[in-house]
């Protein structure tokens, strides 16, 4: 039969009904089907079962069943490609990706190997995902076409010390300050002492605020001079209080 290799081929032969169970075994009848009828069925050594199909298409219906699961935490040795496998594997990818036209494809892959902003490996890891790794010696900047190859910039370790504190006070949402020279501020003799900027909510404090969290908030916002506003019914209560105590104590 034509479109199919005539070189021996590895497993043995099987019939239909040596399938381990019905679900292999309607498989088998389904994909039969939709590739014009079985060839030749074979189980190779790991347990695993091929077909062979009469259009000249091959197809695994099941796999293995006696391989052993990696050891957790074992290191995982993966074995080096050579550079043409590596220009294969990337020029595979931007082959099957969507651009407008031909031209912008090939900008694209020359943007790709005029840049070398990706972690370096020569193993399978970047024939498994070009897009996130650099193959050393092709994608690295040593084939690009022009000078102008795209590098990030490196931190040093007082950067990323800094960029890290200025995340750390992004995500806690403050910082800390001084309190301000005030009247209210010299008056509790706090005036140069820090205090931070971050307040917790109510669904961080696990519940209602006490009177001490909201005492804390009040004394942090009259650091910035003067007392909060107060409603209008506290203010004619406070009014009337002052009057008593002026006009009441002067008629005893």
């Amino acid at each position: 039969m034509s479109g199919i290799n005539k070189s021996p081929r590895k497993g043995k032969v099987i019939k239909t009904s040596d399938a381990p169970n019905t679900k292999i075994r309607s498989k088998i009848r389904l994909v039969s089907n939709e590739n014009g009828g079985l060839n030749e069925l074979r189980q190779y050594n790991n347990g695993s079962i091929g077909a062979f199909f009469k259009n000249g298409k091959f197809r695994f219906i099941s796999g293995s069943n006696n391989l052993k699961p990696r050891v957790k935490g074992s290191k995982l040795n993966r074995p080096n490609i050579s550079p043409r496998s590596a220009v294969i594997a990337l020029q595979k990818y931007y082959r099957n990706r969507d651009y407008k036209s031909q031209s912008a494809r090939k900008a694209a892959l020359t943007r790709r190997v005029c840049s070398d902003n990706k972690p370096h490996t020569v193993d399978t890891k970047f024939k498994n995902a070009p897009h996130r790794w650099e193959y050393t010696g092709v994608t690295d900047g040593s084939r690009c076409p022009h000078d102008n190859i795209h590098k990030k910039r490196v931190l040093t370790d007082r950067q990323k010390k800094s960029l890290l504190n200025r995340i750390k006070r992004k995500q806690t949402g403050g910082g800390v300050k001084m309190y301000k020279d005030n009247a209210y501020n010299r008056k509790l003799g706090r005036v140069g002492s820090p205090y931070s900027t971050v307040r917790k909510s109510i669904t961080q404090s696990g519940g209602s605020k006490n009177k001490n969290e909201n005492k804390n908030e009040n004394e942090n916002d009259n650091q910035q001079g003067g007392e909060r506003p107060i409603s209008l019914k506290k203010a004619v209560s406070l009014l009337r209080q002052y009057y008593e105590e002026k006009y009441g104590g002067g008629e005893e």
